[in-house]
């Protein structure tokens, strides 16, 4: 392990070897807002990926927030495209953590250190990155559709130049190709939804992630 954050965490931070937090439901946002807020779902109401939304009379997508658009046009999610059903369901690209009921362990870093505490949230999936920026950080996470991460105008009005620096020079100029292998077949997913998932990805040349070149199936 070489010098810097891991090895600083690991040596003089905690590790839990065997740690167990009693919680549902085990989906993604449950988890990442229960590490990110300490308490139990229906405090900070990240209650599942999905819910019935009683006010607006239908079913929404966690983190989906129509008052703060995305600031890359078309880096939405592709209805045809994302192998995620869940944010699929957003009728908006906005997001933003004002779904999140409580501070998060990032909000209370910024208040304790008066703001100069740097918090940035980082992942494929918009909900992993926001959920774990909290209010107070800045999200960015990885858009399918345009091979460029991505963030909404809750966090910023334009890109800053080294996040438009990095999608431009760094991603694009990969040049990797990425096969992906079933471990079993389609019909063995009990759940049509993942059976639907691997037969747009059977598409050859689908374009999931344009900064590669080419994402198979097979």
């Amino acid at each position: 392990m070489g010098e810097g954050v891991f090895k600083y965490l690991w040596e003089k931070g905690i590790v839990y070897k065997d740690a167990h937090h009693s919680h549902a439901n085990t989906e993604t946002i449950v988890g990442h807002a229960t590490l990110a807020t300490g308490a139990y779902p229906s405090i900070p109401g990240m209650v599942g990926n999905l819910w019935f939304d009683r006010a607006r009379k239908r079913t929404v997508y966690n983190i989906e927030d129509a008052n703060y658009h995305l600031l890359t046009p078309g880096g939405g999610v592709s209805a045809s495209a994302e192998i995620d059903y869940t944010q699929a369901v957003a009728q908006s690209d906005g997001r933003s953590p004002n779904a999140i009921q409580t501070t998060t362990f990032s909000d209370e870093l910024r208040a304790y250190s008066n703001g100069r505490s740097k918090v940035f949230g980082v992942s494929v999936k918009d909900r992993g990155a926001v959920s774990l920026a909290g209010h107070a950080g800045k999200a960015f996470w990885f858009s399918k559709t345009t091979g460029d991460f991505v963030t909404s105008s809750y966090y910023y009005d334009q890109y800053p130049g080294w996040v438009e620096d990095w999608n431009s020079k760094i991603w694009r100029s990969s040049g990797v190709v990425i096969l992906y292998r079933k471990a079993i077949p389609r019909t063995s997913f009990r759940k049509k939804t993942y059976q639907d998932t691997f037969e747009i990805g059977d598409k050859c040349g689908l374009n999931l992630l344009t900064f590669l070149g080419s994402v198979c199936i097979v």
